[in-house]
């Protein structure tokens, strides 16, 4: 009887020891609108800021003022099984630039804008929700700006990983804050 007290005891023990492992809450559902808030309210801050790079073809150094107006955004319900909600927004950018320099340092101190109209851009970014976050798949975007001769240049699409690529560009280092 003692024995079979001792095994059972024991059975009690290494059962409890060994249990299965307690099931994890599952992860907390995104809101969608919330999360696109978020990300639209940190990508569009600040609106105004500079950057200096080496223009590699001319190989001197120049600083670009960027600044970021009208942005609007909207998340929608689709049709899709695959992507049943998106996010939407649209925004211009503006681009100026210094006169180039020979030096970083140079080009970082000036605070000129050189007589050159600069690049406008009206770009519309769409979104799909994964289970965890708001990924980028593409960028439209259009010079706005006139060229003599040509007009605009039309409508162009940025996908996300070329987005990812074109980062020295002007466009490209404008719209790496957008990329998720």
């Amino acid at each position: 009887m003692i024995r079979l007290a001792t095994l059972l005891l024991a059975l009690c023990i290494s059962s409890a020891a060994y249990s299965a492992p307690a099931k994890q809450a599952p992860p907390q559902k995104l809101e969608p609108v919330k999360a696109f808030q978020e990300l639209v309210a940190t990508a569009s801050e600040p609106k105004e800021w500079t950057r200096v790079y080496l223009n590699s073809k001319t190989q001197k150094w120049a600083k670009q003022y960027y600044s970021m107006s009208a942005v609007t955004y909207d998340v929608k319900k689709t049709d899709s099984l695959v992507t049943p909600v998106i996010g939407l927004t649209q925004f211009k950018i503006s681009v100026r630039q210094s006169d180039l320099f020979d030096s970083q340092e140079d080009a970082n101190a000036t605070d000129s804008v050189s007589a050159n109209p600069g690049l406008q851009y009206r770009v519309a970014g769409t979104y799909h929700l994964t289970e965890t976050a708001w990924r980028l798949d593409n960028f439209e975007y259009e010079n706005t700006q006139r060229i003599p001769g040509i007009g605009t240049l039309g409508s162009l699409t940025m996908t996300r990983e070329r987005a990812l690529i074109e980062a020295n560009s002007a466009l490209g280092s404008a719209l790496q804050r957008w990329v998720r």
